[in-house]
């Protein structure tokens, strides 16, 4: 499995890929892998809107009572607080 270590200073990841018994570390800033995350979202046909959003979330049905009592005191919190609540099933 690559290990990441992210050089907040810097803004850069450092990413290291074991091939067989060599590693491999190569530095690439944060722009990079936004770049590389963009484009294999358009290969796979993803896109950033709302209904795609959506309709990857997570609707919850296996969700456990506590759980959703804790969503249902975050949502509480968040009301109390004035904030709009994230949305979650």
């Amino acid at each position: 499995m690559p290990a990441t270590k992210v050089d907040a200073g810097l803004k850069a990841l450092q990413v290291g890929t074991k091939l067989g018994a060599t590693a491999i570390m190569k530095t690439i800033t944060l722009d990079d892998l936004l770049s590389r995350i963009d484009e294999r979202k358009r290969l796979l046909g993803l896109a950033d809107t709302a209904a795609t959003t959506e309709a990857l979330r997570n609707k919850g049905g296996s969700r456990t009572p506590e759980k959703r009592e804790l969503v249902r005191r975050a949502e509480l919190r968040a009301r109390q607080a004035g904030r709009d609540p994230i949305i979650s099933y």
